[in-house]
């Protein structure tokens, strides 16, 4: 399953993207402990109009203290 997620995360890309938007969503993640942690989503509109998720990311933890 890991080698799939890499794989996807470094196929080939469309050179030119209408739009792209970035967003963060906070999710429940279980790791050691079970904390709220954002995954970026990259989501672009490519020439033709269709929408694509381009990458994700799993950034830090949420915090009260920013």
């Amino acid at each position: 399953m890991k080698e799939d997620i890499e794989k996807w995360h470094t196929r080939p890309l469309h050179k030119r993207y209408s739009v792209l938007y970035l967003d963060g969503l906070y999710v429940k993640l279980r790791r050691e402990t079970v904390e709220k942690e954002v995954i970026y989503v990259v989501l672009g509109v490519n020439e033709e109009g269709y929408r694509e998720i381009l990458d994700f990311f799993i950034g830090g933890q949420e915090s009260a203290y920013g």
